[in-house]
């Protein structure tokens, strides 16, 4: 009996651990406060601020996948959610095949059961849930440098989204108000067009790519994304559709998708991810780079 669960409590999770430890420590929580709601103890907090991050090889793209999402929601404080987000994501990332070359390492060449953690894949609450979560970590961090003109939307989908009924995302986009980004509405399936069109086009094109959030784009931007090792990619919309264009960019392992404009045309640009926390929290991070705040 050789479930994936075994392989991600003893290979993964320390690390998953370590890195939201290192950043909720980065924000200004105690050890003690972060030992409670990852569920260890104050000495093992004071041990991963010791501990460098690992680079985890076979592993490395399934514990960043985890890390970056959880890492944002840590900083509401609910251990309830932060478990439930992780088995989420856990099983989206196994469903898209992001375990399958550390289980054969594990188990001598054995492959990866296909069917295994699909429960909570599918439920439409959950992203609702995750999209609402995204938006009230914007509502503390300010990302000026990134609000284009049209505004920001974040987008979540559903697995194999057969349509826009399938995707949620923000009627009316997400305002400003007061440095802060709150929202007119709250997120529904089936309110979106274009962003809808785009995130069923990358899902098609990697199954563990879930999420899509459009802002502004700019120099400044992409050299941000390069800093924090976004493989990024520009494409213009005079070189043919976008959204045809994303879905081999994305089965290329490019997460960050930008069109630099033209005239009349406002610069935009896409983020990819496994959930809506995920790619809030990468914008987050690209402000942060700009300002030069970003720790690494």
């Amino acid at each position: 009996m050789r479930p994936p669960c075994a392989l991600v409590v003893e290979e993964a999770l320390p690390e998953i651990r370590k890195r939201i430890a290192k950043h909720l420590y980065s924000r200004g929580s105690s050890q003690d406060e972060i030992g409670k709601l990852l569920g260890v103890s104050q000495a093992m907090v004071s041990r991963y601020m010791k501990e460098e991050i690992i680079r985890m090889e076979a592993l490395e793209a399934f514990v960043d996948g985890m890390s970056r999402p959880l890492s944002a929601l840590a900083e509401t404080g609910d251990d309830h959610d932060l478990t439930d987000l992780f088995c989420t994501l856990c099983s989206r990332l196994i469903s898209a095949g992001y375990l399958d070359l550390a289980y054969e390492r594990r188990y001598d060449g054995m492959r990866m059961p296909r069917s295994v953690c699909n429960a909570n894949y599918e439920d439409r609450s959950r992203i609702i849930e995750e999209l609402s979560a995204a938006q009230r970590y914007l509502e503390g961090h300010m990302i000026p440098d990134l609000v284009p003109a049209v505004k920001i939307n974040i987008a979540g989908c559903i697995k194999d989204p057969s349509s826009r009924e399938d995707v949620a995302s923000f009627p009316g986009r997400l305002l400003e108000e007061e440095g802060s980004l709150r929202r007119t509405l709250p997120p529904t399936f089936g309110s979106s067009r274009h962003l809808a069109d785009i995130l069923m086009e990358a899902h098609g094109s990697d199954g563990a790519v879930n999420s899509v959030m459009n802002l502004g784009y700019s120099q400044r931007i992409g050299s941000a994304l390069d800093r924090l090792g976004v493989r990024s990619k520009l494409i213009r919309r005079n070189e043919g559709q976008m959204v045809k264009g994303i879905g081999r960019l994305i089965s290329e392992g490019y997460r960050a998708i930008a069109d630099p404009g033209d005239f009349g045309i406002e610069p935009c640009l896409y983020l990819f991810g496994s959930s809506p926390l995920e790619v809030a929290s990468m914008a987050v991070s690209i402000q942060k780079r700009i300002d030069g705040s970003e720790v690494i």
